[in-house]
């Protein structure tokens, strides 16, 4: 029977510990918490000690407001009130409009009506001085805003008008320089001309003293025909023969005055005409044999032969034709000599020109 109770016996006292034991339990958690709550409390005490030392009013305040929950009573009001004196001296509104609300609820809840009612007052006469400040601010920050838009509007202006100042004068630059060059053109458009009408006004005289040479030519000729033709007529004929003197021919080499005539109306246009065209025609002999382009060489020479020659037929005929002649090329020594003579002989013609 005692074997059978036995286990019933030792379930009762385990009950009958437990319940002993739970009352211990709660009174030691709640030791613990209050102990905990302490340490925290005086470590809160003392961070608000080393600000207030160190005069950081911002830290101070917002200890304040932080330990006041974990006081009760009078402690936690004194912990509000002086926070909100301290926001209310460093013009902290909204550190302080918060603290005098935390003041407010607790004074409700401490059953201190009165006191509770004048921080209410307190905090709507706050709340308007925030919102007054706020309001401030931000007029002060939209007329900021404002002014730093109209200063860039003005600058924007004012690069503008620059920049409108520079296109101005530089379109006024070019239309001088485009009335400037026009009036070049017109000048030299008008010296061409001159030189046109004086050029023409040239080659019409000259062509009137080349048909008066050919007429005069033609009329020679014509008496030459009429004499020949009469001393035929008028030529007896003997039975022997007889020696008759001899008639220059026609084609005699001495000039006529009407060929000589021609050739003194020629002369200044051929003289004129090399001067002008010799020395670049020579600057391109001599690039030509430098670059050894025979080919261009041969044509330069073509081109001066017939200037050359109205200038001293015995001294350039027969150098233009070694040149020009076929196989010339193979004997490049002489071939060169040639050239260096005719270079030589094209500057003694220059020279004698005057140029």
């Amino acid at each position: 029977m005692f074997r059978i109770l036995q286990p019933l016996l030792r379930g009762f006292a385990v009950l009958l510990l437990l319940c002993a034991f739970i009352p211990n339990a709660d009174a030691q958690r709640g030791n613990r918490t209050a102990d905990s709550l302490k340490a925290v409390v005086a470590e809160r005490r003392a961070a608000l000690g080393h600000s207030d030392s160190l005069g950081h009013l911002t830290e101070s305040v917002l200890g304040r407001m932080e330990l006041a929950p974990l006081l009760t009573g009078p402690d936690a009001i004194s912990a509000l009130r002086t926070a909100a004196t301290l926001a209310d001296s460093s013009g902290l509104l909204k550190l302080e409009l918060q603290a005098r609300s935390m003041l407010a609820t607790q004074l409700a809840r401490g059953g201190k009506a009165t006191e509770a009612y004048t921080e209410a007052l307190t905090l709507v006469a706050l709340e308007r001085e925030v919102a007054t400040t706020e309001l401030d601010s931000l007029n002060a920050a939209n007329q900021a805003s404002a002014e730093r838009s109209l200063a860039v509007r003005d600058s924007l202006e004012q690069v503008g008008g620059m920049q409108q100042a520079a296109l101005t004068a530089r379109l006024k630059s070019t239309e001088e320089r485009m009335q400037l060059w026009m009036w070049i053109a017109l000048g030299t458009a008008a010296i061409a001309l001159a030189l046109l009408a004086w050029l023409l006004y040239r080659m019409g005289r000259v062509s009137k003293k080349l048909q008066g040479a050919m007429a005069g030519l033609q009329q020679e000729v014509a008496e030459l025909k009429d004499f020949r033709n009469r001393r035929k007529e008028e030529q007896p004929k003997p039975d022997k023969p007889v020696a008759s003197p001899a008639v220059a021919p026609p084609g005699s080499p001495l000039p006529s005055p009407q060929a000589q005539a021609i050739i003194e109306a020629m002369d200044p246009v051929v003289a004129a005409l090399f001067r002008k065209s010799a020395p670049e025609r020579l600057a391109t002999l001599r690039a030509a044999r430098s670059t050894g382009d025979q080919d261009k060489v041969l044509r330069v020479v073509h081109s001066l032969k017939p200037q050359l020659t109205s200038f001293d037929a015995d001294r350039f005929t027969p150098l233009c034709a070694r040149i020009r002649e076929s196989g010339s090329q193979d004997d490049l020594a002489a071939w060169n000599a040639d050239l260096d003579t005719l270079e030589r002989g094209v500057e003694d013609v220059l020279r004698g020109l005057g140029q």
